[in-house]
């Protein structure tokens, strides 16, 4: 029987579809599917899919793969009954649940393995302001919000911060309904 091809279950002649297998790989394969076809149909959903990932992906590299996938799931089961949930944030219920505890165990694993222990994550926090004045800083220069390689006060998720991607800055006009600004992006206001 060819892969994808219906199988038929035992004894009342109902058709199952067999199931892929329960990886990452499987998951990231599926995931840019149902992204894609969201974005396409709501083109303003497509950064908090995108966030959504890098969460996926942060717990997948911290923890593991069971604790990536079991993250997911509650989470997108939980998004299914309130259609208000925030994709682009880490719900920090699931994540206590299904990805704190296994760090700790994935850390000792590596232990035992004779891999040196993972460093605990010691952020700069002059970076994290803006700038680091330091030569050779021994703190790690990522963004304390979602650990990209910007300061938090450039996060996107930071609400107080415009946005500056695209095509060039948007502000106000002063009917008060956004448009683009009539200066590129090397000219200061």
């Amino acid at each position: 029987m060819g892969k994808g091809e219906k199988r038929r279950s035992s004894g009342k002649g109902r058709y199952r579809t067999p199931r892929a297998e329960r990886t990452f790989e499987n998951w990231l394969d599926g995931y840019q599917v149902f992204m894609g076809v969201v974005c396409a149909a709501y083109p303003r959903r497509s950064m908090d899919l995108v966030a959504y990932l890098a969460h996926v992906r942060r717990a997948h590299s911290l923890a593991g793969e069971h604790a990536a996938l079991t993250y997911d799931e509650n989470f997108r089961r939980n998004a299914s009954l309130l259609p208000s949930t925030r994709w682009d944030l880490t719900d920090p219920n699931y994540w206590g649940e299904d990805v704190n505890p296994y760090i700790d165990k994935k850390s000792l694993g590596s232990a035992k393995a004779g891999k040196p222990e993972a460093k605990r994550r010691r952020l700069c926090w002059e970076f994290n302001k803006g700038a680091c004045a330091r030569p050779s800083c021994k703190y790690l220069h990522e963004c304390d919000r979602c650990w990209g390689n910007h300061p938090a006060s450039a996060c996107f998720k930071n609400k107080q911060q415009p946005f500056r991607g695209g095509r060039g800055y948007f502000h106000n006009n002063n009917r008060g309904a956004p448009g683009p600004s009539h200066q590129g992006p090397g000219s200061r206001q």
